[in-house]
């Protein structure tokens, strides 16, 4: 970690988001270097679509991942942000971090606090206790304790490689966050962990036990208004509530219109509702344009059923529960980000039984840029976020 890394951890902007700094701020921080983590242009590719939630792309030819990145936000200036830091955060894991600190050491080796199929699925893999692996050095979010996790959790690289990674580790950007401060990426890479754990749990479990919003009665006012622009087109929407293990509020966000007739989803979690609410919201919207506007290399083939006039409107929820029921039982907020922390920490831990691991990627004094290890925690397969399964009712002319 660099020396004096921004410890801001008292929260000043609350709009869809909690952050130690104003977003002008954050933007005055980054746009000076921008092309030093390869990033060559910026672009708002908001109006591609009828939906009117800002989204933004980011670009970096030469990245070793992804060369497209994507941000969302409430507000242009907030999409912008959130695609640059989504391009400073791939560009971190591909290039600050490259060399492992413990080399080819089998973990039945290193006395590690938690088993190598806490990491990933491992029943089709090779990879055993005895395999030798390479390895990083995370500390315990509450402890502070070194602790070896294998270096393809950290280092992300779609590059040919001469070394052999056995499979059941797959590279991933899950618990990879950034933040205007050490504890502020942190806490949004919990919040992303937390998120996918409680979306796998959908589809693993054998039970949806989702709930469905009434987007009418959403009070949260950067919610509402995201909402307005969506129903102001006259597309499907629907938001529901992913009840979890962390006791969190979890939200789901599906979108659909006639003239790109495929479902887009996003997912976000949160200890404040409307923040959990504003990320799936946002995060829909920025799914459908990274469909319409084609820039990504790892796209999904969304586009076959549209191919094939699958233009079936999805069906609604047969009942809608206000927004204010669903989330009257969350109470927990917090005004020092530090805190949050601390009781993120707590709650996985308390229910994975394994402390989470975080490693300090950043190369600056003035952001920071983490990657989270949770053992014990799930993510659904390409990050899908399931839509409930109900019979689709025909369209009328």
């Amino acid at each position: 970690m660099p020396e004096q890394v921004n410890s801001a951890s008292a929260k000043v902007y609350f709009h869809g988001t909690h952050r130690v700094r104003s977003p002008e701020e954050t933007w005055e921080t980054i746009e000076p270097i921008l092309s030093t983590f390869g990033i060559t242009r910026i672009a708002d590719v908001t109006g591609l679509d009828i939906v009117g939630i800002p989204v933004y792309t980011a670009y970096r030819p030469l990245a070793r991942t992804l060369s497209v990145s994507q941000g969302k936000g409430s507000t242009s200036l907030s999409a912008r942000i959130s695609a640059a830091m989504e391009a400073i955060e791939l560009w971190h894991a591909e290039y600050a971090w490259t060399r492992p600190d413990i080399r080819s050491a089998p973990a039945a080796d290193l006395n590690l606090p938690y088993q190598l199929d806490q990491l990933g699925n491992l029943a089709q893999s090779l990879l055993n206790d005895h395999v030798p692996l390479d390895w990083s050095v995370a500390r315990g979010v509450r402890s502070g304790t070194e602790v070896p996790v294998p270096f393809s959790l950290v280092h992300l690289a779609l590059t040919p490689s001469p070394t052999w990674t056995p499979s059941g580790l797959a590279s991933s950007s899950n618990g990879l966050a950034s933040g205007n401060s050490y504890q502020e990426a942190v806490a949004h890479a919990f919040y992303e962990v937390i998120e996918r754990d409680a979306i796998a749990q959908l589809t693993s479990s054998g039970r949806d036990g989702r709930i469905t919003v009434d987007p009418a009665t959403v009070s949260d006012p950067t919610c509402a208004e995201l909402i307005a622009k969506i129903l102001s087109n006259g597309m499907f929407f629907e938001i529901a509530l992913v009840p979890n293990r962390w006791r969190i509020p979890c939200f789901v966000a599906h979108l659909w219109s006639q003239d790109f007739p495929t479902l887009a989803a996003g997912a976000g979690a949160h200890s404040a509702p409307g923040v959990a609410l504003s990320r799936a919201v946002t995060e829909a919207a920025q799914s459908r344009l990274t469909a319409i506007s084609g820039s990504r290399e790892d796209l999904a083939p969304m586009y076959s059923h549209v191919r094939r006039g699958e233009v079936t409107e999805p069906a609604p929820a047969p009942d809608l529960v206000p927004f204010a029921e669903v989330t009257g039982s969350f109470t927990v907020g917090f005004d020092d980000v530090g805190a949050e922390v601390a009781w993120l920490g707590s709650t996985v831990e308390a229910q994975a039984g394994t402390e989470p691991v975080v490693l300090d990627l950043s190369t600056r004094r003035d952001f920071a840029v983490v990657k989270l290890i949770c053992p014990g925690l799930s993510a659904p397969p390409g990050h899908d976020i399931p839509f409930a399964v109900r019979r689709a009712l025909p369209r009328t002319s």
